[in-house]
C-alpha cells in the first residue's frame, strides 16, 4: 500500500525539534509510509535522514524538478500570496512544493503534512489566512495542503500527539484502504 505524507519545514530549527522530525519519520518508514521532500538543509533534512535511518522509502523534489511544469508552475500562481515577485530558483522552490503536497503528477495527494515553521503555522483552516510571511517557504505547501483539505501537524505547536491520534484512528485507516483499493473515488 502506498501511504506517502510530506516531511517538510524550515531551514532554522533547534535541535530538539530537529531530533522529534527525524525520529518521527523514522518511525513512519517502519509502518511503510512514503517520505515526500524537498532535499533543503534543516527539516527536509531530519525527514529525510530519519526516514533514511529505517531504509524507508523516499520521493525527494528537489527546485529543478519542477522547471517547465506548467501544471505546479499554476499551484504558485493560485496559492502563493505575490507569485509576481518570485522568479528563477525561487519560483521553482514554491513550485516543487506542489509535488511534496500532491505528488509528481499532482494527482496523488500526501495523507498529511508533517512540518516545523519558526512560527508555529497554520493559523486558519481558510488556506488563504492560514500562514503568515514568517512562515517562509514552507507556507506554500501548508496554503496547498489545507486547500486540499489534508491535515497539517506542525512540530512547532507539539502536534505529535495530534498526528498519533489521527493514524491511530481506525475509521481514517479503514477509508485509506478504501480509496487506495478504488473502493472509493
Amino acid at each position: 500500500m502506498y501511504l506517502p505524507f510530506a516531511g517538510i519545514g524550515s531551514r532554522d530549527l533547534p535541535q530538539e525539534k530537529y531530533n522529534l522530525l527525524y525520529s518521527t519519520c523514522a518511525s513512519l518508514a517502519t509502518y511503510g509510509f512514503t517520505l515526500r521532500s524537498g532535499g533543503a538543509n534543516g527539516s527536509d533534512t531530519a525527514c529525510e535522514k530519519g526516514c533514511g535511518s529505517q531504509y524507508g522509502k523516499k520521493e525527494i523534489f528537489y527546485a529543478h524538478s519542477a522547471t517547465g511544469d506548467a501544471g505546479a508552475d499554476k499551484l504558485v500562481e493560485l496559492f502563493h500570496p505575490a507569485p509576481d515577485k518570485l522568479v528563477g530558483y525561487t519560483r521553482l522552490l514554491m513550485a516543487r512544493n506542489g509535488y511534496q503536497v500532491l505528488g509528481k503528477n499532482l494527482d496523488s495527494k500526501s495523507l498529511f503534512v508533517l512540518c516545523y515553521t519558526n512560527d508555529g503555522a497554520p493559523f486558519s483552516t481558510d488556506w488563504r489566512q492560514s500562514t503568515r510571511f514568517s512562515t517562509g517557504g514552507t507556507g506554500q505547501a501548508i496554503r496547498l495542503a489545507i486547500a486540499s483539505h489534508i491535515p497539517v501537524f506542525n512540530i512547532h505547536n507539539n502536534a505529535t500527539e495530534e498526528l498519533a491520534q489521527f493514524l491511530h484512528a481506525q475509521s481514517y485507516w479503514e477509508t485509506c484502504v478504501k480509496i487506495r483499493s478504488g473502493e472509493i473515488r
